[in-house]
């Protein structure tokens, strides 16, 4: 099996770093660089072997040493039965130097590198590809190639995962138990492969007239799927990455997202659907552009259920929606409840950055994001049902840059129920005669709690101000600052920039002299230990996402 671990102060040298599983060794660290997510995440990319025969269905403590230092060892692997399905729409080599001829349906089987399928899915539910070979607890491996993947699977998608063998839930895995016919059923790009050769699916509108890589359907499920290492482009009516309805546990990471061409009825984007346990991490989510006036193709989309986490990403030029959209849609539950967000870039946002909006209830966590140039609010609210959300050292920068006098850095169009989210730590450095308040609901000290905020800029300083008791009212001083974005993206504004000009860790931390730095409230101490840059909090608390 291929594992990729993501992290930091992994070195430049494989020379120098071991990996081992439940205290064993593994086979072979074949790759280490940039992940495809957060320009400064490094990625280890390795197969893991025998592990010394040990039992499967039972997670086993990781742990990456670098130079003699062992990392944390809280990130487990569970070994579970499964085959490997190579796919390959030409011949070529992988990263290590094993090469592959070009991919043939009619004599490509699972497990064998040196003949591979030529698609993943077919037309039918059951037929083409490696598809009908592939179950619970096995692996399709799109191998390296810098022709774009662009079959038609089922129902239109490059891809669904659609009754697959074994799989009477619909077409996703099991959880893994260590039995075969048990585990996640995975769609990933070879792992290592880097520029052209990272395996990309192109479905565009012109191509492909539903998405790319879709969960199953309303009437059934698709729990236990993964979705890694791809470079994905969907356009369509599902975007990119659609997970659909109750896909519990899947887990979306390290893919470059965009969907240049979704349709105005798409309400997706880079990724969307709804799940228990999702996982979305480490993706770059970018150039969603749609002809929707209405501004509803999202980075990310959650539409219900919750204990997800949206962590890692970097999301920008989002020209058609929300950078992260909490709204259940689908009435699948009640409400959606215990999502993190954290760790995110989010820049260039056609609307909000952070959507937290209808049946949004109890557990959500907004913390240690950098969210920049948004068109709308920096983050909205619009649920009667939230309660207790901490929104925690994030940085806001040049919020409401579409000038709207009745939007602002926090939005809330909704009745607050008393409790229902503190700010503590947080930055808002805001555009010039825009508002830190507002929305329809308006946003004072019945539904919100304020604590050792920095608030630099805007029109109802005072105002804003005043909500906090140990509120600074001062420059942050950054080291620097991207350029604001002077016109809001939109669906007749396109922009496409540079992710160099996007990200940078230069960006938002802190000068030595800055009244943020160790001015930050520790009643945030249980959720936040780290800052953006996975760098520990240390002693004392600053205010904003970067030291």
């Amino acid at each position: 099996m291929y594992l990729s671990i993501f992290g930091k102060n992994f070195g430049s040298s494989l020379s120098q770093i071991q990996v081992t599983i439940g205290g064993h060794p593994v086979a072979k660290v074949f790759y280490l660089g940039a992940s495809m997510g957060r320009p400064d995440v490094q990625q280890l990319s390795l197969q893991v072997g025998s592990l010394g025969g040990a039992a499967q269905g039972t997670p086993l403590p990781i742990v990456v040493t670098v130079g003699g230092v062992a990392s944390n060892n809280n990130l487990t692997f569970t070994p579970n039965p499964g085959n490997i399905c190579y796919v390959s729409n030409s011949a070529g080599t992988t990263p290590e130097g094993t090469t592959f001829p070009a991919g043939n349906d009619s004599t490509g089987a699972c497990g064998d590198i040196h003949h591979p399928f030529a698609s993943v899915q077919g037309t039918s539910e059951y037929t083409g590809g490696a598809w009908p070979n592939a179950g619970p607890g096995d692996t399709i491996v799109l191998l390296p190639s810098p022709t774009p993947y662009q079959e038609s699977g089922f129902e239109g998608y490059f891809m669904r995962f659609y009754r697959g063998p074994g799989s009477s839930n619909g077409g996703g895995g099991l959880a893994p138990t260590g039995a075969r016919g048990t585990g996640y059923t995975t769609l990933m790009g070879y792992p290592g492969a880097t520029g052209s050769a990272v395996p990309f699916i192109s479905a565009p509108y012109s191509k492909n007239s539903s998405g790319a890589v879709s969960g199953s359907d309303t009437s059934s499920t698709s729990p236990y799927i993964v979705v890694a290492n791809l470079r994905i482009n969907g356009g369509g009516g599902d975007g990119a990455v659609n997970a659909q309805i109750m896909s519990n546990y899947a887990r979306v990471v390290n893919n470059n997202l965009s969907a240049t061409t979704a349709q105005s009825a798409a309400r997706a984007g880079c990724i969307a659907g709804d799940g228990y346990h999702m996982e979305i991490l480490g993706n770059s989510c970018h150039d969603v552009n749609s002809p929707d006036s209405g501004l509803e193709n999202h980075g990310v989309y959650i539409d219900a259920a919750g204990s997800d986490e949206i962590a890692y990403n970097f999301l920008y030029d989002i020209n058609d929606g929300n950078g992260v959209q909490l709204y259940n849609s689908q009435s699948v539950t009640p409400t959606i409840d215990n999502v993190a967000i954290h760790h995110n870039w989010i820049y260039n946002v056609a609307k909000h950055g952070v959507n937290v909006a209808d049946t949004s209830g109890t557990g959500i966590q907004v913390y240690d994001n950098i969210i920049a140039n948004t068109a709308d609010g920096g983050i909205r609210f619009n649920s009667s049902d939230l309660r207790g959300c901490k929104v925690f050292n994030n940085t806001f920068y040049n919020t409401d840059v579409s000038g709207n006098p009745g939007y602002g850095a926090i939005m809330n169009d909704w009745t607050l129920a008393p409790g229902a989210v503190t700010f503590a730590n947080n930055i808002f450095y805001i555009a010039n005669g825009t508002p830190f308040l507002g929305g329809s609901g308006g946003v004072d000290s019945s539904g919100a709690t304020f604590s050792n905020n920095v608030f630099y800029g805007g029109s109802d300083i005072s105002t804003a101000s005043a909500l906090d008791p140990h509120a600074i009212v001062a420059d942050p001083l950054f080291e620097a600052a991207p350029a604001p974005l002077v016109t809001p993206a939109s669906p007749t504004n396109q922009l496409a920039i540079a992710p160099s000009q996007a990200f940078s860790l230069g960006y938002f931390a802190l000068q030595s002299k800055s009244p943020a730095l160790g001015a930050g409230s520790t009643g945030v101490s249980l959720l936040v230990h780290d800052d953006f840059a996975l760098v520990p909090v240390g002693a004392s608390y600053d205010i904003g996402a970067l030291h």
